[in-house]
């Protein structure tokens, strides 16, 4: 297995891994489909997760459902802190640095494509008609950003207003950036542009402790 692949499995598997840590607090069940090693794939989902489950976590436990669509993100930049925090308080000196560069990279390029419409809209059409009435194929959110400001500024909104899926089956799922209104896509953006500040540590350049 090349070493690349290690790098972007294991993180990958934990940014999936925090999701379903956010519905295992509410006892919804979940599968990883990084479990399967899906070698090429564009996206990972997340699956196996019934309408029902969402719909109570999103009217019931609205906070949780807020932060189960960043998880992913705040999973990535915890595992960075933490190999941080050791190298500082430890001096374990161990070469992290291409895992910070990659997951932080991943993180920033993700957020800000999170608001384009010409490349996120296709896909989850593309998407919608894979899965099609195979509710357990689909991803419990797709767009972990555009879901994630959808939900911060409909605080209120019932989960089954987002109306049925495509194919007739279940829930509608997926927001797209088009969907998203301009108050909605431009704090979208603007987090996309505040994640730039995360290449700001001496972490990232080599300079893991202070020295005496």
């Amino acid at each position: 297995m090349p070493f690349l692949f290690i790098f972007l499995w294991g993180y990958g598997w934990l940014h999936e891994e925090y999701h379903r840590a956010v519905m295992t607090r509410r006892e919804i069940n979940s599968f990883n489909d990084m479990n399967t090693f899906p070698f090429g794939d564009v996206s990972i989902s997340v699956r196996k997760v019934e309408d029902k489950d969402l719909i109570h976590l999103s009217n019931n436990h609205k906070s949780d459902f807020i932060r189960l669509q960043t998880a992913g993100l705040e999973a990535q930049y915890h595992q960075i802190q933490t190999l941080q925090k050791n190298n500082f308080y430890y001096t374990q000196d161990l070469p992290h640095i291409p895992l910070y560069w990659l997951s932080t990279m991943t993180n920033i390029v993700y957020v800000n494509q999170s608001g384009s419409a010409d490349y996120f809209d296709k896909l989850i059409d593309e998407a919608n008609e894979t899965e099609a009435t195979d509710v357990s194929k689909r991803d419990f959110t797709g767009p972990d950003f555009t879901a994630w400001a959808n939900a911060l500024f409909n605080p209120q909104k019932p989960y089954e207003d987002r109306g049925v899926h495509p194919s007739g089956v279940g829930v509608n799922r997926y927001i797209k950036p088009s969907e998203l209104s301009v108050e909605e896509l431009n704090y979208l953006q603007k987090q996309g542009n505040l994640q730039w500040l995360n290449l700001i540590s001496p972490h990232l350049f080599g300079f893991p402790k202070i020295k005496n």
